[in-house]
């Protein structure tokens, strides 16, 4: 599978983490208290995936927050707390106008950054482009759901983001996977 759809999450993965594997287990999922799922409708392409997710929502309803980005209204984003409905093809504008949010607010572990990654000056040069009001021209998100996304996934103690196909079958899907680590690092 992973020289056909999952491509871009492999080459996203190698390029942003050294290797091929996704680095979240399901079990992760009885965890996390911040879900952001991006260009998939969990519910109904994943539904085993989806009633563990729902089932951990339902255990700690004002504890765990689920954040879905699709352009269109699916029982995934009726299920969401936020629902972010992103034009077609511009989920790395909404992805760095969040990142953008979190450096602003010092939401970023700078030491585990200094230690772990690579690049950040590059990274936050390009991030210094997508500030929430311009992200909203491109990704047609409202700033303030812009800003409420990155507030909830930056003081989440455990998010786990979650994709599929939207993410990856694109002429960018690699560059859309690697906006996605950056995030996380």
């Amino acid at each position: 599978n992973s020289r056909l759809c999952m491509a871009s999450a492999v080459a996203g993965y190698k390029t942003s983490l050294g290797t091929d594997g996704p680095p979240a287990s399901y079990a992760d999922i009885d965890l996390a208290d911040c879900f952001f799922l991006v260009g998939t409708n969990t519910a109904d392409c994943h539904p085993v995936i989806f009633k563990r997710i729902k089932r951990r929502k339902l255990r700690d309803p004002d504890g765990v927050r689920i954040i879905t980005v699709d352009p269109r209204r699916t029982e995934t984003a009726d299920f969401a707390d936020l629902h972010l409905p992103i034009r077609p093809g511009t989920d790395i504008a909404l992805l760095n106008g969040m990142l953008h949010v979190l450096v602003k607010q010092e939401l970023v572990d700078r030491d585990f950054i200094d230690l772990h990654t690579r690049e950040f000056r590059e990274t936050m040069a390009l991030i210094e482009q997508y500030p929430p009001g311009v992200s909203e021209k491109i990704c047609g998100v409202p700033e303030c759901l812009i800003v409420e996304a990155a507030m909830i996934f930056g003081k989440a103690k455990t998010a786990l983001t979650l994709w599929s196909m939207g993410v990856n079958q694109s002429t960018v899907g690699v560059h859309k996977n690697n906006a996605i680590h950056n995030l996380h690092l």
